[in-house]
Parts: structure tokens; sequence; C-alpha cells
């Protein structure tokens, strides 16, 4: 299978405690135009360390790490180092969707992992990265990859319904999203962002 894309390569590094798991993604990945892996983890400890050290752009992530620590626990560990990376959660266990979804993640795929689902996920995060606002937002790395998202959706003059019905959540949940967008970018409103995004 052959991931057809174009710009320049994301770095990404991927974290599942099943070996056989991990093997696959990383030769599915390895095949991408788009992607470049630069390290393969199977222990939280050892993701935690490495994560904080090379700090790549995407992350996928299994949701169950181990006995003691799970994919969430260790976006909290991240976070709260100030390092606010693409999440891709992958899980065999559908039910951690809500989760997923409070934790600003990316995106949520099931194992096993359709190829298909797959590669829109990517062009999806694709599209988001190569958006014309994209300076802005990257500028404001202290944005989880949801809040990314939804800003660069408003930008482009989308309703907070219209976000809500393309990202399968409530609109209440995009309204919050706004309001922390605006709290963590110090804006005062969405139209001074949208200035800001037009003088970059």
């Amino acid at each position: 299978m052959h991931l057809n894309m174009k710009d320049q390569a994301i770095d990404c590094a991927i974290i599942d405690d099943e070996k056989i798991a991990l093997d696959r993604l990383n030769d599915i990945l390895s095949d991408s135009d788009l992607l470049v892996v630069v390290g393969t983890y199977s222990s939280y400890n050892d993701a935690l360390e490495n994560l904080l050290l090379t700090k790549p752009t995407l992350v996928f992530l299994d949701v169950e790490l181990d006995r003691n620590h799970t994919a969430f626990e260790l976006i909290d560990a991240i976070h709260s180092n100030c390092y606010f990376p693409y999440i891709i959660l992958i899980t065999a266990f559908e039910h951690y969707s809500i989760k997923a979804i409070k934790k600003s993640v990316f995106d949520y795929l099931v194992k096993p992992i359709d190829i298909e689902e797959l590669q829109e996920t990517l062009s999806r995060l694709q599209n988001h990265m190569s958006s014309p606002y994209g300076s802005l937002i990257d500028s404001n790395s202290n944005l989880s990859s949801r809040e990314k998202e939804v800003l660069e959706l408003v930008l482009n003059g989308k309703t907070s319904q219209d976000i809500a019905d393309t990202l399968f959540v409530s609109k209440s949940t995009i309204d919050t999203h706004r309001k922390n967008i605006l709290k963590k970018t110090g804006a005062a409103s969405i139209t001074e962002l949208m200035r800001l995004s037009r003088v970059s």
C-alpha cells in the first residue's frame, strides 16, 4: 500500500505495547510519502522520555499502553510539558471515542486499521496543515490539535454548527473549543484572530 501525498514529510512516532500492531503500522507508514517515522515505542516511560526529546509533529498512540498507563495519561504528561503534537489514537476498543474527543485528539482509528480510513485521516491532516492560515495556527503551539482544527475552520468562515457537523460533535463542544482558543491566544474575539491572520 502506497500513501501518495505531496508536500514535505511529517515526522511522526508510533506508540503501541503490542509489537505485532506496532510493526504493522510502522510498515504501513514507512511506505508513505507524507510521513517519516522517527521513533517507535512500546512502553509509557520510553514514549514519554523520547517524545519530549524529539517532539515529532504527529503521534500515533495506542490507548492501552501497559498495565499501569493509558494514552490519556501520556497526553496529559506531554501537554503539561508544553508539547502539543497532532495525535491519532489507535485502539481495539470503540468505547474510548468520547474520551478521545475530550482530549482533543485529531482522529481516532479502530484496530485492525482500515487502510482507506487511514488514508482519509492523513489526507485531512495534510489539508489542515497546508491551510492558508497555517502560520497563524502553528504559531499558537499551545493549542491542541483539535483546537487548531476548529480554529482553521472558524478562520475559513464556518459557523459553530457547521464545524460540529463536520467533526461529528455537538455545537456546545465547538463553542467550548472556541472559548479555549480565545483564552489561549489572548485574542478578544475571532474577528481579531482573523485580522491577525490577514496581517501574517
